[in-house]
């Protein structure tokens, strides 16, 4: 079963979303896929609810242990990012991370939603439109996105510089 979903354009941007790994057993085996698969950053969306439910704390320590670097952004499930500002900082950090060439893998808990949302982002700090953006990333991804009409329009709305 595919578990990367790369964005695709010419040329690529280093950027992809990831399905959420499985937590207990399976974790490191994931991770391991990820990692194999060309992951070098990996981004988690979950809430703290999700973490714990999904057995996923030790997400962030294995991915490092394994090389990735892990980054941790909390966002509303079903929702749209609640501090403009802070999401604002965290994909702007992702562009400039993806202009290095770092392979960044994103995922929420479905990685449809939040993940779509936070790759729209950081591909609009790239300079991207922001349909094109979903396009792209609804193409590698196979289905549409983001999640809710709320999101679509909160990204269709975003702009780089506020």
């Amino acid at each position: 079963m595919q578990s990367i979903f790369w964005i695709h354009d010419n040329p690529p941007p280093p950027l992809a979303i990831v399905l959420c790994p499985r937590g207990g057993w399976g974790l490191r085996v994931d991770l391991h896929s990820f990692k194999r698969g060309g992951i070098q950053t990996l981004v988690s969306l979950l809430d703290e609810g999700q973490v714990k439910m999904l057995d996923l704390a030790d997400e962030g320590s294995i991915a490092e242990a394994m090389g990735m670097q892990f980054l941790f952004h909390p966002l509303p499930d079903h929702s749209v990012p609640p501090d403009e500002a802070a999401f604002r900082v965290f994909v702007s950090g992702l562009s400039s991370r993806l202009r290095r060439g770092e392979r960044i893998g994103i995922h929420c808990l479905g990685s449809i939603g939040r993940s779509a949302i936070v790759a729209a982002g950081a591909l609009i700090h790239l300079g991207w439109r922001s349909d094109a953006a979903l396009a792209a990333i609804e193409a590698a991804r196979f289905c549409p996105v983001p999640d809710t009409e709320e999101q679509y329009q909160w990204i269709m709305r975003y702009k780089a510089q506020p």
